[in-house]
């Protein structure tokens, strides 16, 4: 390839034609000899007659310029010119184009889809054999790589999907290491260095895979030339979220700083009879230059926040962007009973002050009499000494478990309710 500044031609033996341009120019100008003069009697006839068309003796200068850059434009087509075009590799073995393939490419997976693409263009314009593997491929790995003709590796790369699960290198050491010589294009994640530190260790999976793709990456420099290529936008992902101080808040990473930016993640749930999950609420989550992980809280009603099913960062379609919720992550609800009657002034002395205090990083509260929680008629006693509105509430089928604290004695009709209310799954 051939390049001028910016501007590159695939075809430069196609530019030797605009130095015949001269000669172009010449024949163009070139007079035809004069016609034979021969005296024709006949021709007094035509005397005093006008000729209305008119051939010029020569070709007009603006046609001549006109063919001229006609012929050149079409010498500069042949010479496939190219805008800022990449730098083209000069071997003429094997070429092999790796994918992470996993759910840390997904961000930006048609961006690594062209570099592949790029990668192989290049190895057909040039005849060279070439292979595509994903790390991440669930097919298992064959003993020698399967070189073949770039341009069935190009039609394989436009089905590829970024699958579900991180890649793992140390499946393909074994193939590659069978290769004697090739060059490699290495489309990563960003996620690890190139070079690991020499103390990493290989005894877990998260260690061991991080330590193979180093080793990959150690063996196919020795094979050959190995270019790294990652997409400039960074992965993102949930971390898995949690309660803090009673509120369910979400923390976002990304795999490197950069611009400052926010994202939005959403929580999906809802009554499933209704239709199934739903968006029902969103935490902003705002990342500054330098920050690798950002927070968002959600600020939901309680029965709202128990059907929640996933959270999911909006704009991202991939594994690592989702986290499901099961029952941890629920705000219980409880119902606080307690024959004592509290002192004013006194709250130490009180069973209900301690109860409040641990319920509350973990479980919305409610006070009322056991009568009254588990349905049964008013007892006018209870709403005298506990108030006719905490005395009128049910909660048997609101509450999810029931705290009873210094009650005293239990009447057989309450005793009765509440053994059935445990009987079917009340704590």
């Amino acid at each position: 390839m051939f390049s001028l500044g910016a501007l590159g031609f695939l075809q430069p033996l196609f530019l030797a034609g605009l130095l015949a341009l001269p000669l172009l120019w010449f024949l163009l100008r070139a007079t035809p000899p004069a016609p034979t003069r021969i005296r024709f009697p006949g021709v007094r006839v035509l005397l005093g007659l006008a000729d209305r068309e008119r051939t010029p003796q020569r070709t007009p200068l603006w046609l001549l310029l006109l063919r001229m850059a006609a012929a050149a434009l079409l010498l500069l087509a042949f010479a496939e010119p190219l805008v800022n075009p990449k730098a083209r590799s000069a071997g003429s073995g094997p070429v092999l184009v790796i994918l992470d393939g996993g759910w840390t490419s997904a961000d930006s997976w048609s961006a690594r889809v062209g570099a592949a693409q790029d990668a192989l263009r290049q190895a057909a314009e040039t005849g060279r054999p070439a292979a595509l593997i994903s790390l991440s491929s669930a097919e298992p790995p064959p003993e020698r790589l399967n070189f073949g003709p770039a341009e069935e590796a190009m039609r394989r790369v436009e089905a590829l999907e970024p699958a579900p699960w991180r890649p793992d290198p140390r499946r393909w050491i074994a193939a590659i290491e069978a290769e004697d010589a090739l060059e490699t294009v290495w489309i990563h994640d960003g996620l690890e260095a190139p070079t690991p530190p020499p103390e990493a260790a290989v005894s877990d999976d998260d260690a061991g895979a991080l330590t193979a793709k180093a080793a990959l990456a150690a063996l196919l420099s020795e094979r050959g030339s190995l270019t790294l290529i990652a997409a400039a936008d960074p992965t993102r992902a949930l971390a898995p979220p949690r309660i803090e101080g009673g509120a369910l808040t979400a923390t976002v990473l990304r795999a490197q700083g950069g611009a400052v930016e926010t994202r939005r993640v959403a929580a999906f749930g809802g009554d499933p009879a209704a239709g199934g999950a739903r968006r029902v609420g969103a935490a902003e989550v705002a990342f500054e230059a330098d920050d690798l992980q950002a927070e968002g809280v959600f600020d939901l009603p309680v029965q709202l926040r128990n059907t929640l099913e996933k959270l999911q960062i909006d704009g991202l379609r991939h594994a690592g962007a989702v986290a499901l919720l099961d029952d941890r992550f629920r705000r219980r609800r409880v119902a606080l009973v307690s024959g004592e009657q509290e002192r004013r002034g006194l709250p130490l002395l009180s069973g209900l002050h301690y109860l409040r205090a641990a319920l509350a990083p973990h479980a919305a509260a409610r006070e009322t009499t056991l009568r009254a929680a588990m349905g049964l008629t008013e007892d006018p006693i209870e709403a005298a000494v506990f108030g006719a509105a905490a005395a009128a509430a049910p909660l048997a089928g609101w509450a999810d478990a029931i705290v009873i604290s210094e009650v005293g004695r239990i009447y057989p009709e309450t005793e009765a309710a509440l053994s059935a209310w445990v009987t079917e799954g009340g704590l």
